[in-house]
């Protein structure tokens, strides 16, 4: 991700783009793990590259309920060592919505910009506006589950560090963001499932 993230933005200031809005993550930082450290890496490198560059920071998507296999329902359960952390999870319309303000607005560049939903919700209350059973796994549990479905420790590791994050509340702030740079507040997690 980060060689072909750091490729695009090279790519484009050779050929004289000269404005970029990047997806980034939650919370980036040089002691994050995973894609969270990955996309500190690639701001850095924008930061760098002389491009006019905001940062969108979405803490999770709506979305990633559904998706794939690495959809957090595809067993037909919410299941995780999720606790009672919180999370403002956003929908990527929202996301898509505020990347378009900023590159067709009057607004500048070198901002990065905390993306949240409306509110911040526990697994367990998102299990049941999805009407499945919750199971809040312990982390030797997660951890065992993760490793028999053949992933490397390194990563299962690295995964359940993200997990307790997460259960310890670094996800659960609100912001205004959205409506700030839209104009209008951001989907709740009951319309994002209404409207698909």
């Amino acid at each position: 991700m980060v060689r072909q993230q750091t490729g695009v933005i090279d790519a484009a200031r050779t050929v004289g783009v000269t404005w970029v809005v990047k997806v980034s993550a939650w919370q980036p930082g040089p002691d994050a793990k995973l894609s969270v450290r990955a996309h500190w890496e690639i701001e850095q490198h924008l930061q760098a590259s002389g491009l006019r560059c905001s940062s969108l920071r979405p803490t999770g998507y709506m979305q990633n309920f559904f998706t794939g296999e690495g959809g957090f329902t595809h067993s037909g359960s919410l299941a995780g060592p999720y606790g009672v952390g919180r999370v403002a999870y956003i929908d990527a319309y929202d996301v898509a919505a505020c990347a378009a303000a900023l590159l067709t607005g009057p607004l500048g560049g070198g901002d990065a910009y905390a993306l949240t939903g409306p509110e911040a919700l526990t697994h367990e209350e998102i299990a049941a506006k999805l009407a499945i059973p919750f199971h809040d796994l312990t982390p030797k549990k997660a951890s065992e589950d993760l490793r028999a479905q053949g992933l490397p420790g390194w990563f299962v590791d690295d995964l359940l560090w993200l997990y307790a994050d997460m259960a310890a509340g670094s996800m659960s702030e609100v912001t205004t963001a959205v409506r700030d740079l839209t104009g209008r507040p951001p989907r709740t997690f009951d319309e994002f499932l209404a409207n698909g």
